[in-house]
């Protein structure tokens, strides 16, 4: 059963600390409990974080599964840029995300460094592109873009960042959520958009 409107706050557990005996829910202003033999928590990096830390409880002061003081910290964001290429070609395609390139994800004879991931993205459209960067394309003729869109090529890159202990994820009495993040790896996530340009250069995409 999916359960739409629903936001957990916290985990219960028993006398012993050990054993998830239920999982508390908001649900339209009121307070819910569910239980199962099996609880997994999959809210992402920060929302994870926020349960396991507002879980907290005389077993569990610091938040459930916190002992090693672990929970919340070495937050990573990843280095990502989209980048649209464009082709003399006009591009119809409309599944366009097929090709990934892991070339660079690892170090290469020229840098002793990872730096990432290269892989196709979603195809533009004038609508996205005037989303993303509006102050760029708020007085561009609705044309222009579209025809910038037919002929674009669209490139997301992933470099990882570092999980540094600083960043952390914490809580404030409130239960609101507060992150510190320290950028890390920019010269990588510069290096990976040249290694992209290259190969886009060599395939008369600008």
């Amino acid at each position: 059963t999916l359960l739409t409107g629903a936001q957990v706050t916290r985990l219960g557990t028993d006398d012993s600390g050990r054993t998830v005996t239920g999982v508390v829910v908001s649900r339209d202003g009121n307070r819910e409990v569910y239980r199962g033999d099996i609880v997994a928590i999959s809210a992402g990096a920060a929302n994870s974080a926020k349960i396991l830390l507002n879980s907290a409880s005389d077993k569990h002061p610091n938040g459930l599964a916190n002992g090693s003081d672990q929970v919340g910290r070495n937050y990573m964001f990843h280095n990502c840029k989209a980048v649209a290429a464009l082709s003399k070609e006009r591009n119809d395609t409309v599944f366009q995300k097929t090709l990934g390139i892991n070339d660079f994800y690892f170090a290469t004879k020229d840098y002793e460094y990872p730096m990432g991931n290269i892989q196709m993205v979603g195809k533009s459209n004038a609508e996205a592109m005037r989303g993303e960067k509006p102050k760029l394309t708020m007085l561009s003729p609705q044309w222009t873009l579209t025809d910038v869109a037919k002929h674009s090529v669209d490139w997301w890159l992933t470099t990882e960042d570092l999980p540094l202990p600083g960043n952390r994820v914490t809580l404030d009495k409130d239960a609101n959520i507060h992150l510190a993040y320290t950028h890390t790896n920019h010269q990588e996530a510069d290096r990976l958009y040249h290694e992209l340009k290259k190969i886009l250069n060599h395939t008369g995409m600008a």
